[in-house]
């Protein structure tokens, strides 16, 4: 995560959340609750950074980032098919 890691009684805290490649967020929480990605910037390297406000914060927040990987979809395809050519 990329941002302040701390805020005052009340004041908004924004934070990013940077992609591994081949990685897509799924989910955001704070406290249980979802996130809506403010905006998305598009990196040098490929990857993505998502970037979070949480309003108006009188409480610790407990944020969790859930990911999924991308699989080649392709490649699992073809080895397939080569496993059933081969059986019969």
């Amino acid at each position: 995560m990329e941002g302040t890691r701390g805020v005052k009684e009340g004041e908004s805290l924004t934070f990013g959340v940077k992609t591994q490649l081949g990685y897509t967020i799924d989910n955001v929480t704070a406290n249980d609750e979802d996130l809506e990605a403010d905006s998305v910037t598009d990196e040098l390297d490929g990857s993505q950074t998502a970037w979070y406000t949480i309003s108006e914060v009188y409480e610790e927040q407990n944020i969790q980032v859930y990911t999924w990987r991308h699989w080649n979809i392709l490649l699992l395809t073809s080895q397939w098919r080569s496993m059933g050519l081969q059986s019969g």
